[in-house]
């Protein structure tokens, strides 16, 4: 199977439950197809835009089989704001610590352009489309972004610190204890 078919395989399995998505072709300055999958729009009315790629794995020779191929599966949502320069140490800190609880850990900050994405990569060698597996993927990171986006964007802008926001969560865990 190759990248198109497993990006449109995914497409028609998407659109069969009712995701708004589009499949985009290879072009000269994008070298490979992919799907964008619209999430909706955050409390800003900006939209939110998962991009899934896949890329064929070549595997060592005598490892490789054409009935089972190997590919490299991304998963990229880019937010839709920029990093303060003198808050991107408060930045880094919190989606160190967040990747540390997540089950999807995946959120990355750009140190040169101050930007911010989350990114998953899946290895996926199965002859079958595993639509409860993909489907349980963007599950998952459709609710990280939907958790974490705005306390991301206020450390982002400088409008709080990690410190402040680890008094924050102290604070409802002692709430919420018996």
């Amino acid at each position: 199977m190759t990248e198109e078919k497993f990006l449109k395989q995914f497409q028609q399995a998407l659109r069969d439950e009712k995701f708004d998505c589009s499949y985009i072709e290879a072009t000269d300055q994008t070298f490979y197809p992919r799907l964008l999958l619209f999430l909706g729009v955050d409390d800003k009315e900006r939209e939110k835009i998962l991009e899934v790629t896949a890329i064929k794995q070549e595997l060592m020779q005598g490892l490789d089989s054409s009935d089972n191929p190997f590919y490299r599966i991304q998963f990229q949502a880019v937010f839709p704001f920029n990093i303060h320069p003198q808050a991107s140490t408060q930045v880094s800190s919190l989606i160190c610590y967040l990747n540390r609880l997540i089950e999807l850990p995946g959120f990355e900050m750009d140190e040169i352009n101050l930007t911010l994405n989350y990114r998953y990569i899946l290895f996926y060698g199965e002859s079958n489309f595993n639509k409860n597996l993909y489907f349980s993927i963007i599950g998952l990171i459709m609710l990280t972004l939907e958790l974490f986006s705005s306390t991301l964007e206020r450390v982002a802008r400088g409008e709080t610190t990690f410190n402040q926001i680890l008094e924050e969560i102290i604070k409802i865990a002692q709430q919420v204890k018996p």
